[in-house]
């Protein structure tokens, strides 16, 4: 699900475009959701902060009456998400030019002239959204990580498992003949991979495709390149269902 957040100073105008927003998500039905609507920049980098690899939809009022506008917003936004996708709603047409001043990449610059067009301009810029992120989401199952300053994509079917670093707040990721220490942490890492991935031990993420044979007695897991994780006794279960 594809977090939707809205940032707009005028109360009226801004419950009007989440009904908008919502109304073409339901006709739709676009895997997005509207989390946040609200007209205080700060408490939306506080959202955007709160996860390591955050990933949204931003609607954006260019004059938000505050000492961060939106372009400033925007700007801030994309150095955390650089794939998100930024829509300016403003009466200010003069200001678009900003928008490449900044190199903030917006989707589009909706003008507020009237309701109406809104209504089509938002459905059009969530139709390719949506478009966009199924074909991603087929095309690009990788795990994005940082290590130093560097980022790694490894795609999701050449991990063999993940396990938890003896060195603090790392993991380390197994593939068949390769293995990273990166910064991070299993809770993290679970929630961005796929149905595949099995936690089955508090310091071991499985790959069940890649799954040889498992040992019940000893709750050992074999995997297809001869290393050896564990399973926990509670887990056991589940995995061998």
């Amino acid at each position: 699900m594809l977090p939707i957040i809205i940032c707009e100073d005028n109360r009226i105008q801004r419950e009007k475009i989440k009904e908008l927003i919502k109304q073409i998500i339901a006709k739709e039905d676009y895997r997005f959701e509207v989390v946040l609507s609200t007209d205080d920049p700060g408490i939306v980098l506080n959202l955007v902060n709160s996860q390591e690899d955050f990933k949204g939809i931003y609607f954006l009022d260019v004059d938000l009456h505050n000492e961060i506008n939106g372009i400033k917003l925007a700007e801030i936004i994309r150095k955390k998400d650089f794939s998100g996708h930024i829509i300016f709603i403003t009466t200010h047409s003069e200001m678009s030019y900003l928008t490449f001043k900044y190199k903030v990449e917006a989707l589009d610059y909706i003008l507020k002239d009237n309701f109406d067009s809104i209504r089509s301009k938002l459905a059009e810029c969530l139709a390719y959204i949506h478009e966009n992120y199924n074909s991603l989401g087929q095309k690009q199952s990788v795990l994005t990580l940082k290590q130093d300053e560097m980022v790694i994509n490894i795609p999701f079917d050449n991990i063999m498992f993940i396990e938890a670093s003896p060195n603090a707040h790392k993991v380390i990721v197994h593939e068949e003949n390769r293995h990273t220490e990166v910064y991070g942490a299993l809770n993290e890492l679970e929630s961005k991979l796929d149905e595949n991935f099995y936690r089955c031990h508090r310091a071991y993420l499985v790959n069940r495709p890649k799954i040889r044979e498992i040992n019940k007695k000893d709750r050992i897991i074999y995997m297809q390149n001869g290393e050896e994780c564990l399973a926990s006794f509670r887990s056991i279960g589940g995995l061998v269902k």
